[in-house]
């Protein structure tokens, strides 16, 4: 947003809304991992944080969420170079 554009919050705002918090809550979040199906791992790293993603393909030919998780970076980690955060991130 500019800093000259106006905040308006109206009912199709409102409408996104809702049905994002229906989506967010709407089970099963996580799936049980099975080690016999497909897994995938992603992560990620920025200047404070790095995170990873665990999904599995389940039956439905969609992946779906495993686990999770997210840890700050310590200050000295935070001057690492871009390829070393990525490799934290990892690790």
């Amino acid at each position: 947003m500019c800093k000259e554009t106006v905040w308006r919050w109206g009912e199709g705002q409102q409408k996104a809304f809702d049905e994002l918090m229906r989506r967010f809550v709407e089970g099963p979040i996580l799936v049980s991992t099975d080690y016999m199906s497909p897994l995938c791992m992603e992560s990620d790293t920025s200047n404070f944080a790095t995170g990873a993603v665990l999904s599995m393909l389940c039956e439905d030919e969609k992946w779906h969420l495993c686990a999770f998780v997210s840890k700050g970076l310590y200050y000295v980690e935070r001057n690492y170079n871009v390829h070393d955060k990525e490799m934290l991130g990892i690790i």
